[in-house]
């Protein structure tokens, strides 16, 4: 986690698999030098961007039109990940795409930088996804003689003649 970045909603498995695979191929380009990882957001905390940039060989434009186009051999879901693959950058425009995010890629001289973008969770909804998503209302009659909640089950028709059971928390109906 990295301090004062807005929540992402995202499938942790593809987002370590885009990271991997934008570092992989900065790493492949980048003989002597370095590889730079700058996590980020903008002014408005809209996105979460992360920056990868590499001090290696310019990729030509034309190249990068390439890079970007799917091909037939290397399809997001039939691609078998082994230890050490990584994604094609096709792949990770693609996977980003599927979370409502993007890749921007610009290459020159001095290396190449790679921003991975993905939409940041409102505050209210990353609230939401850290509290109780349900509530319930209790009243006298969802307490029993001692003051505490019941839960009636709500299973099957032939249970409605039962008596509540103690939910230890909240008082669930039908």
């Amino acid at each position: 986690k990295v301090a004062n970045l807005p929540v992402i909603e995202a499938d942790s498995y593809w987002c370590a698999q885009v990271l991997f695979g934008v570092i992989a191929h900065s790493c492949q380009r980048t003989s002597k030098g370095c590889v730079t990882v700058l996590p980020r957001t903008d002014p408005r905390g809209c996105w979460v961007e992360i920056v990868v940039k590499d001090t290696g060989r310019e990729i030509p434009r034309h190249a990068l039109a390439q890079l970007l186009r799917p091909s037939a051999s290397k399809d997001l879901f039939n691609q078998v990940l082994d230890k050490g693959d990584s994604l094609s950058l096709s792949t990770v425009q693609a996977v980003l795409r599927l979370h409502g995010g993007y890749l921007d890629i610009e290459s020159e001289a001095s290396g190449t930088t790679c921003s991975i973008r993905l939409p940041a969770v409102t505050s209210a909804a990353a609230e939401a996804m850290t509290t109780d998503v349900l509530s319930f209302k209790v009243s006298e009659e969802d307490l029993d003689e001692h003051g505490e909640e019941l839960a009636v089950s709500s299973s099957s028709s032939s249970d409605a003649g039962s008596s509540p059971r103690r939910a230890g928390g909240a008082c669930m109906r039908a």
